[in-house]
């Protein structure tokens, strides 16, 4: 059964340059328990730690006390972009991240295929990363991201994906994405989007969080 338990949690960043002071603290004593059907909406002010959040649960950043303990496989639409090899040509690419995240060969090919076919690149999947414009390079990350059908999902905002036509082909998919995912986390500043899309609220405050039955005095106080 797909679950994620974050158990008094906390994450520590060491101040830079700086000797024998106490840490940064991003968050701490984070208690969150998801299970399948979980539907979990991220809010809260810049600063409050949402983003750090996401990267804890993601698996990005462990906890520094604490625990933190997964069932199932996380598929993250975080920091798309954090592994990309502008010189590698969009085969390379897709290949070699595939390879890295443990797909087998078929999935990795079909991958590919999709970028080309779905992602309108095939002029272009042969050539470095470094040529393609910022709407190719979404493209590229968009399919390497949805090939595999999501347990955990964790998302930061909706994401917006290249030019306006390509974009509505892909808000279909990722809604297809994200309603097939046994649990997903978003965080957002979109009351609308947390209220369609989420059935449980957790709101951070200064790196801790306490979940809130309703969004509406959240949303009238910060408006």
């Amino acid at each position: 059964m797909t679950s994620l338990e974050l158990t008094n949690a906390w994450v520590e960043f060491p101040r830079k340059l700086r000797r024998n002071v106490e840490p940064v603290i991003a968050l701490q004593n984070i208690n969150l328990t998801l299970s399948q059907g979980d539907r979990l909406g991220i809010l809260g002010l810049n600063g409050s730690g949402k983003t750090t959040l996401l990267r804890l649960i993601s698996g990005v950043y462990p906890p520094t006390r604490g625990g933190r303990d997964v069932t199932g496989e996380i598929s993250s639409l975080l920091d798309l972009g954090s592994h990309l090899n502008g010189r590698s040509t969009g085969r390379e690419y897709i290949l070699f991240r595939s390879r890295l995240m443990g797909r087998p060969k078929a999935l990795a090919m079909a991958t590919l295929q999709d970028a080309i076919e779905f992602g309108g690149l095939s002029a272009f999947i042969d050539e470095p990363i470094d040529s393609y414009n910022s709407g190719m390079r979404m493209k590229l990350l968009f399919c390497l991201a949805t090939a595999v059908p999501p347990e955990i999902l964790v998302m930061d905002e909706w994401l917006g994906v290249g030019d306006q036509d390509f974009e509505t082909l892909a808000k279909q998919r990722l809604s297809s994405f994200v309603n097939g995912a046994k649990i997903l986390v978003l965080a957002s500043h979109s009351k609308r989007l947390l209220e369609d899309s989420c059935n449980r609220f957790l709101l951070m405050e200064g790196g801790g969080a306490r979940e809130v039955a309703s969004l509406d005095e959240y949303f009238e106080n910060n408006r």
